[in-house]
């Protein structure tokens, strides 16, 4: 500011002042004084704060003052919102000042909006004490409660003035709780009284509310009396509803009592413990018993005289070679769980781990049971040998004749031979399939469920390698070796568990020996018919050349068909015919390379593939077996023409009276089959394939699930009724075999016209020349 403007001020000030000094007529106006004020503070020589209605102002000084004073009025506490009314100055401005005044006065505190001193703080201290005095406890809630502060400050000024202003001590394990010493000496003397007069185990919480002790400072109480020895009891639970105080003297009884019986009785029952106020009783038992070695039970502990006891029982007995039920030996609080946890320890500790544990409580020996399984066997060589004469683990030559004719027969005399000598080979040795005959067995009983519905029809399009569809006779069922024991063991008094647990045991091992009793009799028998057949390679050339003769001869047969068909007609061949061809010369290298096959082991994908490892150059193998998953014979002839090479085989070339012999040999047995068939979905299917061969002069090898489509390529060679005929007669055979299901179906309806259309079906067949009806084509 510029010297000649600052001499204008002072001259204004000096006649503002004479100006106030004189008398009324000298005095200036209101508005005189506003624009005064206004003036100088624009020229910023003057700060004030305007009031909320804008009637007065203020200096900052004066508004600091006025909080102070306003602050003592109210006893050292005030609202800042209080405040602001009260001086009715803008509450942004109170906000300020209050911040000057705390950084400059560390007596005054911001708490919530309120502006509290040092001075309120400790007189709100001294009424807490004399309240805390007058009734010997108070807690923080009660003063949130009562002076509307916040918790965290109110405690940390308690917590600042006790010992000082405040007399007396916070609780250890709540802060927030205050007692004075006299309260928790009285106390202390009231809990000592009451704990030193009880006699028997006490809930404490019964304490509590009877003699209202507040909970956190009787256990304070009582844990400072336990170190300092002043109590004869202790307090077991924890600081739960379920604590309890059990005075030293019942405690004492209480162990003398349990260590007494114990003595007595070598075990003790949780129960009782129970009974007797013991909560806990395995930890009882184990603080009181620290050297004993018990065994901890379900419903019980025993000692080591009990175990002794049980485990002469068991030695005596085992050495004896029987048995030994130990529940008679055993308290009768004992359960069945308790013995088999007491007959397990004990057998290892015997080392009798082989021992059978029977019923929980029944120890057998393993001679007992070795000579339990001796019963049998006589009768297990007797049903072997019985079994190997009816073969009973294979397809039968009964089902062969009857099934097996179903699907296009192998009529040379080589071919024959060969599907027979193969088929029992295999089954000898467990292998899938058996020959080209024995997958038309398993297509036979596909071909029952037509009509079922696709799921049932892909049964026949297994993968080579699957589990066989055989059943193994069972040698004895467990109600029968029962039976059997409950005769041999009636001077031994066993009981009905035992007898039954016995059977159960030696069940699966007697079957499994009686399985391979029956394989190996029917490996020694075939083995003595087959073995010079197997060893020769004439032979095998032999089978060979016969089948790779069929496959082609198939191969014309199936490539009349459209597509689709053809495609399902060409991989069901090569999943029968081609891939007993298959198996015929992997076997044959393996031998070749020092393998064996005459075993139990069925011929599956894994068997081949180890087959096959087994041979020193396995690439051909290797290929061929793939090709039989595939789709496309022509794969299969590159990789057999391999094999056969590598076997050394020559396949001979059928000339056409030889193949013209081939077919009609299959035709004439096609004939002789349906003329002797009795079963109407047999006697369809064979009249299908003998209608087939008849109008086409070629052989197909199909299963039952393809008479459908070979009923719709006949189409155009038969008349419009016999298409009808053999529709009609589909359907009537679909019905038949789902009458069982379908509630809908008349059996005897059925029946009857089947009775009157198979005659029919089967006089087509066998009375169809070459250039029949709409043989155009």
């Amino acid at each position: 500011m510029a010297a000649s403007d600052w001499e204008e001020v002072k001259r204004l000030a000096a006649d503002f002042q004479k100006a106030q000094l004189q008398g009324t007529i000298q005095r200036l106006s209101e508005r005189n004084c506003i624009q005064i004020v206004n003036k100088l503070l624009e020229l910023k020589l003057l700060e004030v704060i305007f009031t909320t209605d804008g009637k007065e102002y203020l200096t900052p000084q004066e508004l600091i003052r006025e909080m102070r004073d306003e602050l003592v009025v109210h006893g050292g506490r005030i609202n800042l919102t209080e405040l602001t009314q009260i001086l009715n100055v803008d509450f942004s401005h109170i906000e300020a000042k209050v911040t000057e005044l705390l950084n400059s006065d560390p007596t005054l505190q911001l708490v919530l909006g309120q502006l509290i001193t040092r001075s309120y703080v400790d007189r709100l201290s001294e009424e807490t004490n004399d309240k805390l005095q007058e009734a010997g406890q108070i807690s923080i809630s009660d003063l949130i409660k009562q002076y509307d502060l916040p918790p965290d400050f109110l405690q940390q000024a308690i917590a600042e003035r006790l010992g000082t202003v405040i007399q007396g001590r916070a609780d250890e394990f709540d802060r927030r709780i205050i007692f004075t010493e006299s309260f928790i000496s009285r106390h202390r003397a009231q809990i000592r009284g009451v704990l030193t007069s009880i006699t028997r185990p006490t809930s404490i919480p019964a304490l509590l509310n009877k003699y209202g002790f507040h909970e956190r400072l009787f256990y304070t109480i009582v844990d400072e009396m336990n170190k300092a020895g002043q109590l004869r009891g202790t307090v077991v639970g924890g600081r739960t509803e379920r604590a309890q105080y059990i005075p030293d003297i019942y405690a004492k009884a209480q162990s003398n009592y349990v260590e007494s019986f114990y003595k007595q009785n070598g075990y003790l029952e949780y129960d009782t413990l129970l009974r007797l106020g013991i909560t806990d009783s395995k930890a009882y038992i184990k603080k009181l018993m620290k050297k004993e070695p018990l065994l901890y039970l379900s419903t019980c502990c025993c000692g080591a005289p009990l175990e002794e006891q049980i485990e002469a029982a068991i030695e005596e007995d085992l050495s004896s070679d029987g048995w030994v039920d130990i529940m008679p030996l055993l308290p009768s609080v004992f359960s069945k769980s308790d013995a088999s946890q007491i007959l397990q320890r004990c057998l290892k500790r015997l080392c009798q781990e082989k021992a059978l544990v029977c019923c929980d409580s029944i120890v057998v020996s393993s001679a007992f049971i070795e000579n339990c399984t001796k019963f049998f066997d006589e009768l297990l060589t007797s049903k072997a040998e019985e079994a190997a004469n009816y073969k009973p683990t294979i397809i039968t030559e009964e089902m062969f004749e009857k099934k097996g004719k179903a699907e296009a027969p192998d009529v040379s005399q080589a071919g024959r031979q060969a599907k027979k000598v193969e088929r029992r080979i295999k089954a000898a040795t467990g292998a899938k399939g058996g020959g080209a005959q024995g997958r038309e067995t398993k297509t036979k009983a596909v071909k029952k469920k037509g009509g079922r519905g696709k799921a049932e029809d892909d049964e026949d399009d297994d993968d080579v390698g699957k589990k066989p569809g055989r059943q193994e006779i069972e040698f004895m069922t467990v109600e029968e070796m029962e039976e059997v024991l409950q005769s041999r063991l009636q001077n031994m008094d066993c009981p009905d568990e035992l007898v039954t647990a016995i059977a159960e045991q030696i069940h699966r091992p007697l079957s499994c020996q009686f399985q391979a009793a029956v394989q190996s009799l029917l490996v020694a028998t075939f083995a003595k018919e087959s073995s010079s057949r197997r060893k020769t390679h004439d032979e095998l050339s032999e089978k060979v050349n016969g089948l790779v003769s069929n496959i082609k001869l198939f191969e014309k047969g199936i490539a009349l068909f459209s597509d689709d068909v053809k495609e399902q007609l060409t991989k069901h061949l090569l999943k029968t015919v081609c891939t007993d061809v298959s198996h015929l010369l992997i076997g044959y290298l393996a031998v070749e390379n020092g393998a064996t096959i005459t075993d139990e082991k069925p011929f599956t994908v894994e068997r081949r593939s180890n087959l096959i490892s087994s041979i020193t150059d396995s690439v051909n193998a290797k290929a061929l077996a793939n090709s039989l998953n595939g789709s496309k014979l022509e794969e299969f002839h590159g990789h057999l023409d391999k094999m056969l090479e590598q076997c050394q085989v020559l396949i001979r070339k059928v000339d056409k009276k030889k193949e013209r012999q081939i077919v009609f040999s299959h035709r004439m047995a096609l004939g002789e089959q349906l003329k002797d068939e009795q079963d109407a979905a047999m006697i369809l299917h064979l009249a299908v394939l003998l209608l087939f061969h008849i109008y086409t002069q070629c052989m197909l090898h199909a299963s039952g699930k393809f008479v459908p489509q070979i009923i719709a390529f006949l189409k155009g060679y038969v008349s419009e009724e016999q298409q009808e005929m053999l529709s009609n007669c589909q359907t009537l055979v679909i019905k038949q075999i789902t009458a069982d299901r379908d509630a809908s179906v008349n059996k005897e309806e059925v029946a009857a016209e089947l009775l009157y259309l198979l005659p029919k079906v089967k006089e087509l067949a066998l009375n169809t020349k070459k250039g029949g009806a709409n043989n155009e084509k």
